[in-house]
C-alpha cells in the first residue's frame, strides 16, 4: 500500500494549522507524489496535497498516532462538472465569501495561473481528498479546451528554452 506523509504548513510553519476563526478546530496538510499515465500517453510524477480537518485535540491525537507522519493510504483527485458537482463537496465550500471566490482554487486550469479549463463550455472544478483504504481511484473529466492548453505548453516550451 502506498503511504501519504503529514507535512509541515508552510504558511503557519506546523504541523497542526488552527483555524484563526474558531482555534478549536484545525487542519493537517497531507502530500503525496503519485505517477500517472496521460491520455496522451506521457507519465507524469503529481505533487497531490490535500487536508484533514477536526478539532486540534483530535488531531494531535491522529499526528501522535503517526510518529513517523506517514499514513497508509493515498491522495485521489475527483473532478466535476460545475453543474453535476455533488452536494456533500458543494456543502463544503466557504460560505463566508462568494461563490467565485469560494470556488476559485477548484477551477481546472492550464498550467497553475493558466486559463479555465471546460467541457462544452462549462468549468471543471478538481478536489483532492485522502482515501485511507488506497482503493479509490482519480476521477477524472476531459477538457475541450484544446487552444488553451496548446498555448500553455508551447509557452512552457518556450519559457524552458530560455
Amino acid at each position: 500500500m502506498s503511504t501519504v506523509q503529514i507535512v509541515v504548513n508552510s504558511k503557519s510553519n506546523s504541523l497542526i494549522t488552527n483555524y484563526k476563526s474558531n482555534p478549536e478546530y484545525g487542519y493537517i496538510q497531507l502530500q503525496q507524489s503519485a505517477i500517472t499515465i496521460g491520455a496522451d500517453g506521457w507519465v507524469r510524477e503529481q505533487k497531490r496535497v490535500c487536508i484533514l480537518r477536526a478539532t486540534t485535540e483530535l488531531l494531535k491525537t491522529f499526528v501522535g498516532q503517526h510518529k513517523s507522519l506517514q499514513v497508509p493510504g493515498k491522495i485521489v483527485i475527483r473532478e466535476y462538472l460545475e453543474s453535476e458537482l455533488p452536494e456533500n463537496i458543494a456543502n463544503q465550500l466557504n460560505k463566508n465569501v462568494d461563490y467565485e471566490t469560494a470556488i476559485s482554487s477548484y477551477v481546472k486550469r492550464a498550467g497553475v495561473d493558466g486559463d479555465e479549463l471546460t467541457l462544452g463550455g462549462e468549468r471543471i472544478l478538481r478536489f483532492s481528498n485522502y482515501d485511507a483504504s488506497g482503493n479509490e481511484a482519480d476521477k477524472l473529466v476531459a477538457h475541450d479546451s484544446v487552444v488553451v492548453t496548446s498555448t500553455a505548453k508551447a509557452d512552457t516550451v518556450v519559457s524552458a528554452e530560455l
